[in-house]
């Protein structure tokens, strides 16, 4: 083959065998996609491994050239040997500790600089508690539109990628899977599925390298969109904001899977003689009954969070508000009418008739449904949400509990009524501990409101929550 040959000649990546590449790993000089380039000093490799390869055979290069040139001194040798020895147990020790402190960093690609997020992209590498059952790893299909099923953890949104395009999602009820009528477009397909679970928490499963003998497919899924929702409505199903010129807020509380800080909350809104709107899940009301009997007691309303906290749309997974294939009018309402009794029997009062989406997530159909069943939603204030569930510091929507006041402050600084009917969205409990968690700066919040002359209320108290029901136009 001519040098010109080769210069024309296409490269494809080694992980990913559909896509081209142009770039080859300083270490293993094997191609990689841009996707798969991970660049450390100043250099590009395939895999933090090949990083740690390439500087343990840079480090024994320096050590053999310095040995090389003074080991011919006797003195030097016995001398320099025995110190050899005892340098490389100690070196081997620090090398270790900072190799494990360079894998904690997040080297990953570029971020888009279009809107400041990392790309969103499969890891190709580790199978989890989500995996592809049909079809077969390598398996050859005459069908150019084909069925992918699997398991996955239960009550999950489970999303699926052809070729690391994102293609649909759906929900894994009972645990498993399945998708229908999947177009492959190429001979060659990766297909990789990814859950979303009531606890914030995803992962994807291991990749499935499939072979077409068909026509590829000219089939497109018609994308999920969001139903039209008339502002009149959503005014009415929908609070964010209850500007009434009182200069009001709200404090308003989620409780879910954790309650480590419910009883700093508790205490702190009893002593500044606040009272907030708290949500509770099925889930939080059967682990923590005590503590639900404490809120309610000290006067705060209480609402639906539904029971298990379970994706109703899309957004986690493509950012639209679609309606996730699987929920339906009759499962929104079993969720709210198995927390509204199991509430009842705890308390023997009967829950505010009014819920909040997990992760906020609803559109018009779904508010309609709650609505059926007896709710109006009360979301929050865009510029109010603490982000107090985020505890991995490394995430830039990481907050310390100082930056959360301050943001809060200044957002109350731009003007006399800024926070007018704003809506505060804090949590009873996150994987937080100790002073990071936002808890700490809520006796300070509320007194610096106060002194800004806001009054607190509940979304009871609130003019929205007065309205009567409003026809569609």
């Amino acid at each position: 083959m001519s040098p010109e040959d080769k210069k024309k000649q296409t490269h494809f990546c080694y992980k990913h065998p559909l896509k081209e590449a142009k770039r080859r790993c300083f270490n293993c000089k094997k191609y990689i996609c841009p996707k798969c380039q991970i660049k450390i000093e100043g250099h590009i490799f395939c895999s933090k491994k090949c990083f740690k390869d390439f500087k343990s055979k840079e480090t024994k290069e320096k050590v053999g050239e310095f040995i090389k040139k003074k080991g011919k001194f006797y003195a030097f040798r016995m001398i320099f040997y025995p110190l050899l020895a005892l340098l490389i147990m100690l070196s081997f020790f620090l090398y270790k500790q900072w190799i494990e402190s360079i894998e904690q960093k997040e080297i990953q690609p570029q971020i888009s600089q279009k809107n400041g997020k990392k790309p969103i992209h499969p890891d190709w590498s580790s199978p989890s508690s989500v995996e592809i059952n049909l079809p077969a790893e390598n398996a050859s299909l005459t069908e150019s539109e084909i069925t992918v099923s699997g398991i996955a953890p239960k009550e999950s949104m489970v999303g699926l990628y052809v070729n690391s395009e994102k293609v649909d999602a759906t929900f894994s009820e009972d645990g498993k899977f399945l998708f229908e009528k999947i177009p492959i477009k190429t001979k060659e397909a990766i297909l990789q599925a990814r859950y979303f679970d009531s606890y914030g928490n995803n992962a994807y499963s291991k990749a499935i390298k499939i072979q077409l003998v068909a026509k590829p497919s000219i089939f497109e899924i018609p994308k999920r969109e969001e139903p039209f929702f008339s502002p009149v409505l959503s005014s009415f199903l929908d609070l964010k904001q209850a500007k009434e010129g009182k200069k009001t807020i709200l404090l308003t509380f989620d409780g879910g899977s954790n309650d480590n800080a419910t009883d700093t909350i508790i205490k702190t809104l009893e002593e500044s003689k606040v009272k907030a709107t708290i949500f509770l899940t099925g889930e939080y009301i059967k682990k923590y009954p005590e503590k639900v009997r404490r809120l309610l007691a000290s006067g705060n309303v209480i609402g639906n969070h539904t029971y298990s906290h379970p994706h109703l749309t899309t957004y986690s997974f493509n950012e639209k508000q679609a309606t996730l294939p699987g929920i339906k009018k009759e499962t929104v309402i079993e969720q709210l009418k198995k927390t509204e009794t199991l509430f009842e029997s705890v308390t023997g009062a009967k829950l505010s008739r009014f819920w909040r989406a997990p992760f906020g997530e609803k559109n018009s159909e779904i508010l309609k449904w709650a609505y059926e069943a007896g709710y109006r939603h009360v979301h929050w204030t865009p510029k109010l949400d603490t982000l107090d569930w985020v505890a991995d510091k490394s995430s830039p929507l990481f907050r310390e509990p100082r930056q959360i006041l301050m943001k809060i402050l200044k957002e109350s600084e731009k003007g006399e009524m800024q926070l007018d009917g704003g809506i505060v969205l804090m949590h009873l409990g996150s994987e937080r501990e100790g002073e990071l968690r936002a808890d700490t700066i809520l006796e300070e919040l509320i007194s610096n409101l106060k002194s800004k002359g806001y009054t607190f209320i509940t979304v009871e108290e609130t003019q929205w929550a007065k309205e009567k029901e409003v026809e569609e136009k």
